[in-house]
């Protein structure tokens, strides 16, 4: 069976997964190392920022409902970040609303992956967001 290109990892690229819980943080962590993504993760948006003063992932996967800092609010002090402006974000989040959806995308989101989860979806979104791809609507 041949590859696609969209199906290669790219080596070495860093995630980072920001979620209040610690079960999903666990789950999604293990997905993505097995399929050989490097991974860091966060229990919430305040040490989400005191990690980015020392990594620059190639993606983030943020929790939308977190106490404090939401996911959205994490995401707009990301893209005024010139350093980190440019790193693709994901929701993933069980808030399903159109509402929901396009407040994502306006905070600069470029996909919005709801949970429960399929770990092939999930990989799906970090390869689309990797290739610069975005999805345009909710599952």
């Amino acid at each position: 069976m041949a590859t696609k290109p969209q199906d290669v990892v790219k080596p070495g690229s860093l995630i980072l997964v920001v979620d209040d819980d610690p079960g999903i943080l666990r789950i999604v962590e293990i997905t993505l190392q097995r399929t050989g993504y490097e991974v860091r993760t966060a229990p919430n948006g305040q040490e989400a920022l005191k990690m980015l003063r020392t990594i620059l992932p190639d993606v983030m996967i943020l929790d939308v409902s977190m106490p404090g800092l939401s996911g959205f609010d994490l995401c707009h002090i990301v893209k005024r970040d010139q350093r980190l402006q440019h790193v693709p974000v994901i929701f993933f989040t069980a808030q399903d609303s159109p509402k929901d959806f396009q407040a994502g995308m306006d905070s600069g989101g470029v996909i919005y992956l709801l949970k429960p989860f399929k770990p092939e979806k999930l990989l799906q979104s970090v390869r689309l967001a990797l290739s610069g791809r975005s999805s345009s609507s909710p599952e």
